[in-house]
């Protein structure tokens, strides 16, 4: 096949699948190719790893030409291999249509890349560089004139059923805003029905997908249902983001903060700014606090961050524990062993001395909750724990006032995601951040500051 024909279906079959052969059976190759053909997949895309510059080996232009004899369908070849140049002629001969290359391969040499890159397209084939996740998109100045494609890793390059990695999407939306129309845009690493609708939105029209086509009994079947999602209206999903402060000094000494006005420490504000870049992938648009900080002045850097409403709540302020709060648990021990104990069998009745009980705390936070719900509104709430989780177990329960209320349990340890409606689909397990069907539970139930929900 031409460069230009090979364009052409870059061009006009948008959303492109490019099936990774990584994940094929290579015991039945020839049977792999008559059902991806059959299955309507328009392109191939070669994985080739030589253990030097990623860690893994898979495979060189001898089984690529072999392949070549099996298909007409177009190969397209992604070398994760040093010195790439020296090979270049290899992977054309054997049958290549397009090559992509890494710049990372090439160092700071972004003259052997475009001459690369040349070479390529002067071989009628279609040329392509790829990127890693951390790579700047500015390293690529000079060199996309000689590009055909842009390939966006979004997973480190080297091992097949990766998680995709979100920075990919800030990366493919810098690209698009830039590129030359005539330049089109790959994404390689964790592709599926949850993450493959990100991707197009962000300006990727081809698709490298592994496991979410291997793993699928049906090919044609896994082929027309990432087209159909990747182009897809996304689901409207009010969400609820309840968010834990970054740490304090109490945390570092595990001593009870309980409703106390805390500064941030230094480990606790970059918390907040890894945290805020996480929740800027949600489209929130109230944020709701106590005036006491921690949660407070974590609130007001979402706020001012993301430019959100702030509406700050006495009712939010965590669990008053009285006469213990400033205390260690040693210390409790030592001062009210017995009321530590009826505490601790049963703290939704028993309160500490001077303080309330977990069940008059949590009726005062739900309070808050029942108006933005009804309204169907996206909003954050920051609150301390162990109100925060309190709150995360509220409202999964089977509370009427959360009957709606769904999502799907992850492993970040930073914040917890809940969907208002009901609408919220059932999650990749990979991808906890990342929803596409319609059913769910708990999204992420975490913890900003690592402290136990005594705290």
């Amino acid at each position: 096949m031409s460069r230009q024909d090979l364009l052409e279906i870059f061009n006009t079959r948008t959303p492109t699948i490019a099936p990774s052969m990584l994940k094929c059976d290579f015991g039945n190759l020839h049977r792999e190719v008559e059902l991806l053909e059959a299955a309507g997949a328009t392109l191939l895309h070669l994985d080739v790893m030589d253990g030097h510059f990623v860690p893994n080996l898979t495979y060189g232009p001898v089984v690529v030409a072999g392949l070549r004899q099996l298909t007409s369908l177009p190969l397209d070849a992604h070398l994760m291999i040093s010195q790439p140049a020296d090979f270049l002629d290899e992977y054309l001969d054997a049958g290549c249509d397009g090559i992509t290359v890494h710049l990372e391969a090439f160092g700071e040499d972004t003259a052997s890349l475009s001459d690369t890159l040349a070479r390529i397209r002067d071989a009628d084939a279609v040329s392509g560089v790829a990127i890693n996740p951390g790579t700047s998109v500015s390293s690529l100045d000079g060199v996309l004139e000689q590009a055909d494609q842009v390939l966006v890793m979004s997973v480190e390059p080297g091992f097949g059923g990766q998680t995709f990695m979100p920075i990919a999407l800030e990366t493919l939306r810098q690209l698009d805003a830039t590129r030359d129309p005539d330049t089109t845009l790959a994404v390689d690493g964790g592709i599926g029905p949850t993450t493959i609708g990100d991707a197009y939105r962000a300006g990727a029209r081809v698709f490298v997908a592994g496991s979410s086509v291997f793993d699928r009994p049906d090919y044609t079947e896994a082929i027309s249902e990432l087209k159909a999602t990747a182009s897809a209206e996304p689901l409207i999903m009010p969400i609820i983001a309840l968010v834990r402060p970054g740490c304090t000094d109490f945390d570092v000494e595990n001593r009870i903060q309980g409703n106390l006005d805390l500064p941030l420490n230094d480990a606790g504000r970059a918390q907040v700014a890894a945290t805020i870049d996480q929740l800027a992938a949600w489209p929130l648009e109230a944020v709701f606090t106590s005036p006491v900080n921690p949660a407070r002045s974590t609130a007001e850097a979402i706020a001012d961050t993301l430019q959100l409403p702030l509406q700050v709540q006495v009712e939010l302020q965590n669990i008053d524990h009285g006469l213990w709060q400033g205390l260690s648990l040693e210390e409790i021990k030592r001062k009210s062993p017995k009321i530590l104990k009826q505490w601790q069998e049963s703290p939704e009745l028993v309160r500490p001395p001077e303080g309330e009980t977990i069940q008059e705390a949590l009726a005062r936070a739900l309070s808050v909750l029942k108006k933005p719900m009804k309204r169907e509104v996206s909003f954050a709430i920051v609150t301390s724990d162990p109100l925060t989780t309190l709150l995360g177990c509220a409202i999964t329960s089977d509370r009427p006032e959360f009957e709606n209320v769904t999502g799907c349990r992850g492993q970040d340890q930073l914040i917890a995601i809940y969907s208002t409606n009901g609408r919220i689909p059932a999650t990749d397990p990979d991808h906890p951040w990342r929803t596409q069907a319609a059913t769910g539970s708990l999204v992420s139930v975490s913890s900003e500051n690592g402290s136990t929900p005594g705290g």
